[in-house]
């Protein structure tokens, strides 16, 4: 079953992503036209302090229009940014903490978008300095119980799930934390 790439457009582009038309030859012959969602990759951890206290942070997200909580997240600043760099900035920048990082996988975010997100966790945190966040954020870290963090991970309320749950697995396979 093979999908052609016959063509490939810039239907529309700005300073934070671009919209391609990409038309297909399908298996059946036939042509389609995709559009796909060009955009940088991101990032996101799992962080567990050195009190064995998950980190996580409560935030506004616009496309929801709530207040969420999510893991420490970030999106790479240009489509050559380095993912070890990139999280262990975002998790100082958003909540004053640093540890050890495992990378554990890079997911694909949709089927119509070029973005992966790079999913790490992080242990024996500690908080070395104050936030420093971007002049649109507004972050407000919480520190979490084993149980409260697999609470919100498991509610489907966060942007966060899928890779958390999926960090999750990783340190308990790693014996980090108890499943």
């Amino acid at each position: 079953m093979d999908f052609i790439l016959l063509s490939e457009t810039t239907a529309y582009e700005n300073s934070y992503f671009s919209i391609l038309d990409r038309l297909y030859r399908l298996p059946d012959g036939s042509e389609h036209h995709f559009f796909v969602c060009r955009e940088v990759d991101t990032c996101c951890v799992l962080a567990l302090t050195e009190e064995k206290q998950f980190i996580a942070v409560g935030e506004f997200r616009v496309g929801p229009g709530k207040m969420m909580v999510e893991l420490p997240a970030g999106r790479f600043n240009n489509f050559e940014d380095d993912a070890d760099r990139r999280i262990a900035d975002e998790l100082l920048e958003e909540t004053g903490y640093t540890g050890t990082f495992k990378k554990v996988s890079k997911l694909p975010t949709s089927p119509y978008s070029t973005r992966y997100i790079h999913v790490y966790y992080a242990t024996n945190c500690k908080k070395i300095s104050e936030q420093k966040l971007d002049e649109t954020e507004f972050i407000e870290v919480q520190l979490l119980s084993q149980e409260k963090m697999r609470g919100v991970l498991m509610s489907g309320e966060s942007s966060s799930c899928a890779p958390g749950l999926l960090a999750w697995e990783w340190m308990v396979r790693d014996g980090i934390i108890s499943p």
